[in-house]
């Protein structure tokens, strides 16, 4: 009855709600495509029979052939071809034309042309877009259109605004795309050769060394990219964009340590190394312990790409605990990983291994270092030097002001002449020279003076300029005690012997007050001074060895009669004579036998070291009229000597052995093994004497840790081992070491 109703005003309905209407075409990925569904079939389906109405229902027809437009069916679809134009070059002897090459791109889409030159290193000619892309006219014989594919082959000519191109090849794509459609394209054709290209081809290769055929790009600056991505360029900033929102916030974190001890006396340094998941950088941070004496750096290593020594960058598969580091030259090992890092690598699949204990040692500076040796022999007094040595802000040396008030003017004075000194003797002319030593109580300095002596040869005068010398000897500044009657000493190259002194008041004491010594009475003053403060005789003895070592030397009887004498009581001399009295067989030492014979006489027996009597306290005196000459002294001084470097040797020795058992003892026995194979050059279990000490010297070898691999011994000490080795195993130094007695030699006296 609707359909009957005029469609006039006021006769038709009101319902105005909207009816769907079938659409024409649906977007596929950003295309419009036909929409084919089936229309509405009119058979009503229920839940119950689904199965069956969906047998029944009509089939959907296929779809027919589907005709894209030309601008959306070649869309993206580009072909390229090489080609060249000859250009000539006036007012050149080099070149007369040169070769330009170029690539026509051709546009499917829509048919139009772009030519564009590739860049050259050095061409000094504006290269880059030849032609925009547009559609080009073309007019031949009367005929207006514009240049199509047919136009573009292979082997012919293109001509473009007067240009004429030379079309030799194509690329790839654009060969096998026109052969799929039914284009013979023909085979590609050379360039024309270029001399002066060449010879400068060549002449750069000459200058350089480098393949110039190799192309070496250049990373684009940070600032380039972040400018092309604002300008709209974003493909080439999100190469990584799924990996940073994937792992943004994600880092790994090891401890590790650097063995800096082997360069310039270093020590353990430790780091913080960061692995960044999102961007594959790496970062170092260094952890400075408290008062570790270091500048606190920021970073040893700024966050970015680290490369390896053999290529590549450093991944998560380079990383694990006990691998070392290249960071550019400085080998860290990593010891440690915190939690998160653990279970990243947990479920990886590739678990960590336990943490690796490393230890901090403090190491503790001796005050009393030493300034190198260009610092010492700079301009200025050496105290000046030192200065500038122990302070980064050096001040004045400071000066003792109440030992130069009490000082003041005091001089000891020493009598000495040339003396021979091991394989150097004393010349004719030098022996009757005499020298005056003059030593300033008030700043430790002195002078050397040399009386002239007419018709001498010798102008005389003085010798050395007052001032601070150090002892060859102590490597110290020479003091008072360094002077003693009949001693050497060593300095200017010169050896000099002390004849005849005076003291700080000006008393004179020669040579021949020493001849005239009466024994008696100086062994009674001391005699006296021992029982009066010596509770026995054994505990002053053990008082007197300083070093232990069951002997008295000079040194050691000199300083203990000094604490209870003063310079009036007893001078330097007289202890002299009282070594030499109480040291019986004249070997320079005094043993406990020898001095409570002299002490208590014939009452005493064979006693030792350890003894402790109430009798330590006879009457016996020492003999009367006992002298002794300036000769016997002389002799007796040459022994003193000799026992001392002896003393010194043995106790170098010691310390020697000492350092070698306790690293031998240190170093696994497989590994001491290994190194004592690598020296048995002929495999018979045996190393020579050589071999011996060169294994004693041996440095650490490459990765190894200090104390671990290696003996370490400078070759002074490893000489003196390997003697006494070979002594203890009474073997001849034309005679091998086998491993048993190698071993039994460094574990003797266990």
């Amino acid at each position: 009855m609707s359909s009957d109703i005029p469609n006039l005003p006021g006769f038709r309905s009101n319902d105005v709600s909207r009816r769907p209407v079938k659409q024409q075409f649906k977007y596929v990925c950003g295309y419009a495509v036909e929409n084919d569904a089936p229309n509405d079939t009119g058979v009503k389906r229920t839940l119950l029979d689904f199965k069956q109405l969906q047998s029944e229902a009509p089939k959907r027809p296929s779809p027919g052939p589907s005709n894209l437009p030309q601008w959306l069916g070649n869309a993206r679809i580009v072909y390229r071809f090489h080609g060249y134009f000859l250009e000539s070059v006036a007012e050149s002897n080099s070149e007369s034309h040169r070769v330009r090459k170029c690539d026509v791109h051709y546009y499917t889409d829509d048919g139009a042309i772009s030519v564009s030159e590739p860049k050259q290193e050095n061409s000094g000619i504006p290269q880059g877009t030849f032609i925009k892309r547009h559609k080009i006219p073309y007019n031949l014989n009367g005929e207006s259109r514009f240049v199509g594919l047919e136009d573009i082959e292979v082997g012919d000519t293109l001509k473009l605004y007067g240009r004429t191109l030379k079309i030799v090849d194509c690329d790839a794509f654009t060969r096998n795309h026109l052969l799929s459609k039914g284009y013979a394209v023909k085979d590609p054709l050379p360039y024309p050769v270029d001399k002066y290209s060449e010879s400068r081809k060549d002449f750069m290769q000459r200058e350089t060394g480098a393949d110039s055929s190799v192309y070496r790009g250049v990373r684009n600056n940070p600032m380039k990219e972040f400018m092309e991505a604002r300008l709209g360029n974003e493909s080439k900033n999100n190469r990584k964009l799924g990996q940073f929102l994937d792992k943004d916030r994600k880092v790994l974190r090891f401890d590790c340590y650097w063995d800096d001890s082997k360069r310039y006396a270093g020590e353990l340094r430790f780091f913080k190394l960061h692995y960044y998941l999102s961007s594959d950088e790496v970062e170092v941070i260094e952890s400075f312990p408290p008062n570790s004496g270091f500048d606190k750096m920021p970073k040893l290593l700024q966050k970015s790409r680290l490369s390896k020594p053999g290529g590549g960058f450093v991944g998560v598969a380079d990383l694990a605990i006990g691998i070392e580091v290249d960071i550019f030259g400085r080998k860290l090992v990593l010891t440690n990983a915190d939690a998160f890092t653990r279970e990243y690598y947990q479920s990886k699949g590739t678990p960590l291994a336990a943490a690796i204990v490393k230890e901090y040692t403090k190491r503790v500076f001796s005050r009393e270092t030493e300034p190198p040796e260009h610092l010492v022999s700079s301009f200025g007094t050496e105290a000046d030097s030192r200065r500038s040595w122990e302070s980064l802000h050096p001040t004045p040396p400071r000066k003792d002001l109440a030992k130069m008030m009490k000082f003041d003017g005091k001089i000891i004075c020493y009598k000495t002449r040339l003396a021979a000194d091991g394989k150097k003797s004393v010349a004719q002319n030098d022996v009757d020279r005499v020298f005056i030593f003059k030593y300033f109580l008030s700043d430790d300095t002195m002078s050397i003076f040399e009386p002239p002596i007419r018709n001498s040869g010798f102008i005389g005068g003085k010798f050395l300029e007052r001032g601070k010398h150090k002892n060859v000897e102590t490597g110290k500044f020479f003091t008072k005690d360094d002077f003693k009657m009949n001693g050497k000493i060593r300095i200017c190259g010169r050896c000099f012997v002390v004849f005849e002194m005076t003291d700080e008041f000006g008393g004179a004491k020669s040579k021949k007050a020493i001849g005239a010594s009466n024994m008696q009475a100086i062994i009674t003053k001391v005699e006296n001074k021992l029982r009066r403060h010596g509770a026995s005789l054994a505990r002053t003895f053990r008082s007197i060895d300083l070093d232990k070592s069951n002997t008295v030397t000079y040194d050691e009887m000199k300083k203990f009669l000094k604490s209870y004498f003063t310079a009036d009581e007893l001078t330097d001399q007289e202890v002299f004579v009282v070594m030499r009295y109480f040291d019986s067989d004249g070997e320079g030492r005094i043993d406990y036998n020898e001095f409570a014979e002299k002490i208590l006489g014939s009452d005493i027996g064979e006693n030792n070291y350890n003894t402790t009597s109430s009798a330590d306290g006879g009457d016996t005196m020492a003999e009367k009229g006992l002298n002794m000459s300036q000769a016997e002294l002389d002799r007796y001084q040459a022994i003193l000597q000799e026992a001392v470097e002896n003393e010194k040797t043995k106790a170098f020795l010691d310390r020697a052995m000492e350092q070698f058992r306790g690293r031998a003892e240190s170093i696994k026995q497989s590994r001491l093994k290994a190194m004592f194979k690598a020296n048995d050059i002929h495999f018979k279990r045996e190393i020579t004497y050589d071999r011996l000490q060169g294994l004693l010297a041996q440095q650490d070898s490459a990765g190894g840790n200090s104390g671990e691999w290696s003996l370490r011994m400078d070759k002074r000490s490893a000489s003196v081992v390997t003697a006494e080795l070979y002594r203890q195993q009474n073997l001849k130094p034309d005679q091998p070491m086998s491993w048993d007695q190698f071993v039994a030699a460094f574990t003797f006296g266990e």
